[in-house]
């Protein structure tokens, strides 16, 4: 599977942290590891529902983070569920990425 290192900080201001994350374009929004909002200080947003690939309905807390992949900076809200960094569709489409599969490589 795809991945990619992103740095994380609850501001653009604040000194980020760096995570290994799986590109998933399966998935509609950025999700980080339970617990990582309050490990990182993310300020608390809310919270929603989330559907997993398991079809099960969760009530998942939402936190504002400062991301930056790929050389490119967002700051956007992630959810909060399961045990990896997922990178969705919400940040994705806003990269120019290539998997060159037979190399096994990511190129941005």
């Amino acid at each position: 599977m795809p991945v990619l290192d992103v740095f994380l900080a609850p501001s653009p201001w604040d000194v980020p942290v760096s995570y290994r994350a799986i590109l998933d374009t399966g998935a509609d929004d950025t999700v980080i590891p339970r617990g990582f909002g309050k490990h990182l200080g993310l300020p608390l947003q809310g919270s929603t529902k989330l559907a997993g690939v398991d079809r099960i309905w969760y009530n998942v807390d939402i936190f504002r983070a400062s991301l930056t992949i790929a050389g490119q900076s967002f700051l956007t809200d992630v959810r909060e569920y399961g045990p990896e960094l997922l990178i969705g569709r919400d940040i994705l489409n806003q990269l120019d990425l290539r998997l060159d599969g037979p190399n096994l490589e990511l190129l941005y």
